[in-house]
């Protein structure tokens, strides 16, 4: 009987591991002003419509909002749609795209422009259907930054349950780098959003850049985020290390939220500058990745942070894995759980180097322990890009029904990026 189960089990073990197989959605192309580069992840309707956004093409020239529609019961391929063309700080509107959309009220997609708007600092948009589904949709700008005010979101957006939106920037004002917003929804429809900056970043200790990660909120209204620079530790004979940190409301009322560094990555054994957003679980732990690790500048890690027990003492980290190359890569996505609790995410290099001079990226699965016979975090699968196919998987992933969803930044038949389907 034991030798029974062993053999179930290592069975178990080998399924989860087989590679999963690709279908590409869609092939990017730049001709004809088609969009390309889409940077962004994917978001997925209820009724399995893919949405996401391009960083470039379009109309104008400056990406797009688009929509990928699955096939009905006559077996036809996906339909791709333009829903929007950015038209650029001189018609006043966003310009290229990077975060991934949220999903909001009757429809419509609230997202982020790294550049345009009333004064080429980037906004936030607001896209809605049309009545009955039928006609072009419309867009709102909601916000427009300043040169004066943090600036050049590329983060996607979080929404809390108050319909509260909260991002991350690159830089605040012309000299900080970087800080964390709030934009409040009118208190009647049609009224001024009104945004407020939460958080500054100064550099050293309290961090810098958050860059791409979208701001986690937790719910007491607390934010979690990473920075890819700063820390306690950072100097020689390292260099920038980066950080993980929580922000909480002032006592204060109009107060710049307050800080607290959580963790300042020691060394890059334990990983060193996070790029990508964070997860949490069940018990408050918070997952994410980082770009680089002990083995070299352009690989790293998945870590996982544990609350402490007794408030005020140090959070702990475990490394749950280290990307070696050249198999693995640098991981710079948000991982994702499925339901019995493995990881999955991007890296944006390494994998199959016989396309691409540093790898043309993979997506990865790894075990939970309880998913694993040695009961360990353990490789589950690494699915290669080989150019061809797509190549540098940015944004998150979209897991549905043993399928997953993501978009590659270049690579696919023309060149300029494609979205894709594993299947486990």
């Amino acid at each position: 009987m034991k030798l029974l189960c062993f053999l179930l089990i290592m069975a178990m073990a080998a399924m989860a591991s087989k590679p999963p197989i690709l279908t590409t959605l869609y092939n990017f192309s730049n001709d004809d002003g088609e969009a390309y580069a889409p940077y962004g992840g994917l978001v997925r309707a209820h009724n399995g419509v893919l949405y996401g956004t391009t960083s470039a093409g379009g109309a104008f020239g400056n990406g797009v909002v688009y929509s990928l529609t699955p096939p009905g019961s006559g077996g036809r391929s996906w339909l791709y749609q333009v829903l929007y063309s950015f038209r650029g700080a001189s018609q006043g509107d966003g310009s290229n795209p990077a975060g991934t959309l949220v999903l909001a009220s009757q429809g419509s997609l609230l997202g982020t422009t790294q550049g345009g708007g009333a004064n080429n600092a980037g906004t936030v948009y607001k896209l809605s259907p049309s009545q009955g589904g039928i006609g072009p949709w419309s867009e709102a700008i909601l916000y427009s930054f300043s040169a004066f005010d943090v600036n050049l979101p590329s983060s996607g957006l979080t929404v809390d349950s108050v319909g509260n939106l909260y991002g991350s920037t690159v830089r605040y004002n012309v000299y900080a780098p970087g800080g964390v917003f709030r934009l409040s929804p009118p208190s009647t429809p049609g009224g001024t959003w009104t945004e407020t900056t939460l958080f500054e970043f100064q550099g050293g200790a309290a961090g810098s850049t958050p860059g791409d990660a979208v701001p986690l909120v937790d719910a007491t209204g607390n934010l979690y985020g990473t920075t890819l620079y700063g820390g306690v530790n950072s100097g020689a004979p390292y260099g920038q290390l980066g950080t993980v940190y929580e922000l909480s409301p002032s006592q204060s009322p109009g107060a710049p939220w307050n800080e607290e560094v959580i963790f300042s990555f020691p060394n890059p054994s334990a990983g060193a500058q996070p790029a990508a957003g964070l997860i949490m679980d069940s018990s408050g732990c918070l997952y994410g990745t980082t770009s680089r690790n002990v083995y070299s500048v352009t690989h790293g890690s998945v870590f996982k942070l544990t609350p402490p027990t007794v408030p005020g003492l140090p959070w702990t980290e475990q490394v749950l894995w280290n990307f070696l190359g050249p198999a693995d890569g640098s991981a710079q996505s948000p991982l994702v759980f499925d339901a019995q609790g493995n990881l999955y995410g991007t890296t944006i290099d390494y994998g199959d180097l016989s396309a691409c001079t540093m790898g043309c990226g993979t997506v990865f699965k790894l075990l939970a322990p309880a998913n694993n016979p040695t009961g360990a975090w353990a490789a589950g699968w690494n699915f290669e890009f080989t150019g061809i196919n797509g190549s540098i998987p940015f944004g998150n992933l979209v897991l549905e029904n043993g399928s997953i969803y993501g978009v590659t930044y270049t690579g696919g038949q023309y060149g300029y990026g494609t979205v894709f389907q594993l299947q486990q």
